[in-house]
């Protein structure tokens, strides 16, 4: 147990290194973009998002998961996959690239035809990368993967300004996607020196394919779903409306949705290691469920209290318009701790069946909520989601959990609900903050930056002062 626990905080800190690494790089080559390129451009980038998203999530085809969750796997059904990935990458290359016209027809927008095509070599290059990936993250070996993204983020990164700046407009964000891609799955090689044998195996797959059957279709529903407000925005707004909602949607990445990746690509592996015994499982659980809260909840709500100045301090006040996105998004990111730790769970249990069954009932209250709100305009569309898609998934997904490891709801949210309130107060107090003082934006932004941290800090200390310090002793003896 204790070498387990050492290697999650090993992988606490490499994937901190990966997740924030490349998305600090890439978020400050976007800053650098979004003052050269237009809203419309990003818009463009985000259209053809769900398609080519659609495509990498049947290429990964659930057997990343499966080689992950399962304890013991032989060379032949890591190569068998390898091979597999390789040619779903090519069919999905070859129908994404002739549906260029079709994708272009459908928005509008006759620049896509030759963006998608260039964009659909994207997912056979990806293809090369999946298995050694899913092998490092089996392993907790995040230390390479943080290699590999920030490498291959800095190349892209110079590559994408660069361009810009000479004037090539929307293609700068084509090739940096691209070039990042092209070198991921090549630096994943060279680092990770895993290399598939010339052999293959339809037993193998068959094996594989009874969990990764499951998480495929959970992966499809949740792909197109997850970019569903692109193709809706894309098609009934503009390009410069999804452009806008696209980047209040990589603050949200940035800052929410990778804080729970962090956490979530570590518990994974190590619940799946640990399934057979329940009791080690719920610690583990419970464990990731209130350092997932504690880091997430205060940044999403002190994201959400000064999102009007943070946007204008880095982007200019050109992308104004982002704001009610970001901050509805930022309140959806309150329910993400529960809800994620609680599919990984399922997931570590082998119960993608479950899995499944939660993601279809939380697509269709998706569907309905979209349907009644879209011609509202998209800020009521997204706090239609808030309160009738996040909000209900946090007892969906808790569900089953009670039933299966005894670790329901109420167990759940009185492990973290100290940290909810903390953090509730230190974002109110931080808004009215920002509307009291009239120094300017830079100085009001800091201060309220400050006075956030500070009050989280403190009150934290005050009322979780157990919590923090084994915290602190568990980053103590990761430094040993």
């Amino acid at each position: 147990m204790e070498n387990l626990r050492q290697k999650a905080l090993l992988g606490v800190f490499w994937t901190i290194m990966e997740k924030f690494g490349r998305q600090l790089v890439t978020f400050i080559v976007s800053l650098i973009l979004a003052r050269i390129l237009s809203p419309k451009e990003f818009g463009l980038i985000g259209m053809i998002a769900v398609f080519s998203a659609l495509g990498q999530t049947i290429i990964d085809s659930g057997f990343g998961a499966a080689l992950i969750q399962r304890k013991k796997i032989t060379h032949i059904d890591e190569s068998s996959v390898f091979y597999l990935n390789l040619l779903l990458g090519a069919l999905m290359t070859a129908l994404l690239f002739f549906s260029a016209n079709f994708i272009a027809e459908f928005y509008n927008e006759p620049q896509l035809v030759l963006i998608t095509k260039i964009i659909s070599f994207n997912l056979l290059i990806g293809s090369f990368a999946a298995v050694p990936n899913n092998l490092l993250s089996k392993e907790l070996d995040f230390k390479t993967q943080a290699k590999v993204t920030l490498l291959s983020s800095i190349i892209s990164g110079f590559v994408g300004v660069y361009m810009a700046y000479n004037g090539y407009g929307v293609m700068a964000l084509v090739i940096q996607i691209i070039v990042a891609t092209f070198f991921k799955s090549v630096f994943m090689f060279v680092f990770s020196k895993w290399y598939p044998q010339l052999k293959f195996s339809l037993n193998s797959l068959k094996g594989l394919f009874g969990f990764g059957s499951k998480l495929l279709m959970s992966g499809i529903l949740n792909t197109v779903f997850t970019n569903l407000y692109n193709l809706i925005i894309g098609k009934l707004f503009s390009a410069a409306a999804l452009g806008f909602y696209n980047r209040s949607n990589e603050f949200y990445l940035l800052t929410i949705s990778n804080t729970v990746g962090v956490i979530g690509k570590i518990v994974y592996p190590v619940l799946s290691k640990v399934q057979d015994d329940n009791e080690r499982f719920v610690k583990v659980f419970s464990r990731g469920l209130k350092m997932l809260a504690f880091v997430t909840l205060p940044v999403m709500f002190g994201i959400l209290a000064v999102a009007d100045n943070l946007i204008i301090f880095l982007l200019t006040d050109k992308w104004i318009e982002s704001v009610p996105y970001l901050r509805v998004l930022m309140l959806m990111g309150a329910m993400l701790p529960i809800s994620v730790m609680n599919l990984q769970a399922l997931n570590a249990k082998g119960r993608s069946d479950l899995f499944l069954k939660l993601e279809i009932i939380k697509k269709i209250i998706m569907a309905l909520s979209i349907y009644f709100s879209y011609k509202y305009g998209i800020t009521i569309m997204l706090l239609s989601h808030f309160a009738f898609v996040s909000f209900p998934s946090v007892i969906l997904n808790s569900i089953y959990s009670g039933h299966i490891f005894n670790y329901g709801i109420i167990k759940q949210v009185k492990q973290i609900y100290k940290i909810l309130i903390i953090s509730i107060i230190m974002m109110v107090a931080t808004y009215y903050l920002g509307q009291v003082i009239n120094l300017g934006i830079t100085i009001t932004l800091f201060i309220q930056i400050a006075v956030a941290g500070i009050l989280y800090v403190g009150l934290s200390y005050l009322f979780e002062k157990k919590f923090m310090l084994s915290m602190k002793d568990d980053f103590t003896q990761f430094s040993k």
